[in-house]
């Protein structure tokens, strides 16, 4: 969260504020919020984390071989299908390497994965 004065999307006054981004629903958004509705999203967003548990991503498939930790073939194939779809919906996506959090949120949204 970067600080500094804005207009606060929600009561429209200027005060020192913040811009806050979160991502719902498979979509990215951006608000800028005043110290008071920031400390009340931050509160209820609190209580529903507390209660939900983090989404799949492409790295979370891990198999231990010899002792280390190593990307077993199912993470290396699902990161192949999610390249692929990403670059079908025209996002920028490197040929190798890590896959950006967003995309893989938005896979598994939109494929009906969570």
């Amino acid at each position: 969260m970067l600080e500094t004065t804005k207009l606060c999307d929600l009561h429209q006054t200027r005060k020192n504020g913040s811009t806050i981004t979160f991502t719902f629903g498979g979509n990215a958004y951006e608000m800028e919020l005043c110290p008071s509705h920031t400390k009340a999203l931050t509160g209820l967003m609190a209580e529903l984390i507390e209660r939900a548990h983090k989404a799949p991503t492409a790295t979370t498939v891990l198999a231990a071989k010899n002792g280390k930790t190593t990307r077993n073939t199912v993470a290396r194939k699902a990161s192949k299908v999610i390249r692929q779809w990403a670059r079908g919906e025209g996002m920028e996506c490197a040929a190798n390497g890590r896959i950006p959090d967003r995309i893989v949120q938005l896979y598994v949204t939109r494929n009906g994965m969570r």
